[in-house]
């Protein structure tokens, strides 16, 4: 009955991360650059518009690959945002089979015991990435 229990919660928990990583998500886009001279030549500079859910984004950060880019000075992330989606589905259907369905139950299991959930999650105005 405990495990039972525990599976309800996982599912439920699974849910809530699932809805909020698709309801944020990164989008950056190209504004006018200040600089009088790159602007002249129609130069660009990239701002964020909206991110990442916060959770989704210490997840990445906790699982750093060794490739380094070229023009950033941080590392890749090994968390792949399709993979995560798929492994919060899993646990939602009552599954943890695979190595990445396990380490996102892991992390969230933690990220909720830390932080906390909200009831009744909303995204803030702005941040809510609508479906095409």
């Amino acid at each position: 009955m405990a495990r039972r229990n525990e599976h309800q919660q996982t599912s439920a928990l699974a849910q809530e991360y699932l809805d909020e990583l698709e309801g944020y998500a990164l989008e950056v886009v190209l504004i006018p650059s200040n600089d009088p001279d790159c602007a002249m030549r129609g130069g660009m500079i990239r701002a964020v518009q909206s991110e990442n859910a916060k959770w989704y984004r210490e997840f990445c950060a906790t699982h750093q690959s060794s490739r380094r880019r070229n023009r950033r000075d941080d590392n890749d992330t090994m968390i792949k945002r399709q993979w995560t989606r798929r492994a919060l589905t899993e646990l939602i259907s009552g599954g943890c089979r695979t190595v990445y369905a396990h380490r996102v139950k892991q992390f969230i299991r933690k990220w909720d015991r830390e932080h906390g959930r909200i009831e009744g999650y909303q995204p803030a105005v702005g941040q809510m990435r609508r479906a095409a």
